[in-house]
């Protein structure tokens, strides 16, 4: 395995565009990026680093849009093998069953009662996707409010475990037309090779009216950055590591690039009211993070520009411009 299994951009994933400029690039398999990678508790003891022999980590920035992006992205051979060796996912399942506390299942349970109080009637008539599902924690807090609830995942054994689960599965060609209220993409899009064509997708499955959340990670620090002096130290190469992960996050979104990608496929941003915020708080203790809960949605709804929004589907959506 070489670059052969990196499939390559020659444009902007966004806009098009083939007017861009390089940050960085390093090959995978040399220092520094060798020792990250070797090192990465992710991928610790099983990534086969002769395997990325020949490829490198090329960063990218388009000068129309400004998404940031890289060059290269795994084929679907090589992303079987991170996604399901390399991340080993009974090691996953764990991190996700013992690693989350009360405070973010309260968290996704505020999530379901303001959809549920956003869309309106009974929650049982209410179809919810969680695109990317993983693990379905997502489809089980929906379906735990009688929404009915479905999951799309590539993985086998997350598909299984869902199953298993009573989470209902959806297949990519098995999405229709308006067939649901709300979509839950949650850091989903910045993995994605093309996520244009994919977001128009699961527009077109929305209802008119009906409500898409996008999150991902906030590559703003990087935006302006200019490429270090010498790859593989100074600023850049900090901040593309904590937040453009090599060989998983293909694509690095600001509020503005994710404003525009959904914009795009016809959706029009949404803003959850404030006082629903504070009404689905299901859990206010302890007491010394009352002050933050207070805090936390007037700070993310109107002093910061975030990349976890939510888009209304237009009843005249027409699609990529």
């Amino acid at each position: 395995m070489s670059e052969s299994s990196f499939i390559k951009r020659t444009a902007c994933p966004l806009c098009g565009s083939q007017a861009w400029e390089r940050l960085l690039s390093l090959p995978f398999d040399q220092e520094p990026l060798r020792g990250h990678l070797a090192d990465y508790p992710t991928y610790r003891g099983r990534i086969e680093l002769e395997s990325l022999a020949g490829a490198s980590y090329t960063l990218l920035r388009c000068r129309e849009c400004g998404l940031l992006f890289q060059e290269g992205v795994a084929g679907e051979r090589l992303q079987k093998k991170i996604y399901e060796q390399w991340i080993d996912p009974q090691v996953s399942l764990a991190k996700r069953q013992q690693g989350m506390d009360l405070y973010e299942y309260s968290e996704l349970a505020k999530e379901v009662m303001i959809l549920i109080s956003l869309l309106g009637g009974r929650p049982g008539s209410l179809r919810v996707l969680d695109y990317g599902m993983g693990w379905g924690t997502w489809c089980l807090m929906a379906k735990a409010f009688a929404c009915q609830s479905y999951g799309l995942e590539f993985s086998q054994p997350r598909l299984e475990f869902a199953r298993a689960n009573g989470i209902q599965t959806v297949t990519w060609e098995e999405l229709g037309q308006g067939q649901f209220d709300y979509i839950n993409c949650n850091q989903v899009l910045e993995h994605l090779a093309q996520p244009g064509p994919v977001l128009d997708r699961l527009a077109a499955s929305l209802r008119p009216g009906g409500l898409i959340r996008l999150a991902a990670p906030n590559c703003a620090p990087l935006a302006g950055l200019e490429p270090d002096a010498a790859p593989g130290q100074g600023p850049l190469w900090e901040q593309t590591l904590r937040l453009m992960k090599p060989l998983e996050h293909v694509n690095g979104f600001t509020p503005r690039t994710l404003v525009g990608l959904a914009g795009r496929a016809g959706l029009r941003r949404f803003r959850v009211p404030l006082r629903l915020e504070y009404a689905c708080t299901p859990n206010w203790l302890p007491l010394r993070k009352i002050p933050w809960k207070l805090w936390r949605p007037f700070y993310r709804s109107l002093l910061v520009a975030t990349t976890n929004l939510v888009f209304q589907k237009q009843a005249q959506a027409t699609g990529r411009a």
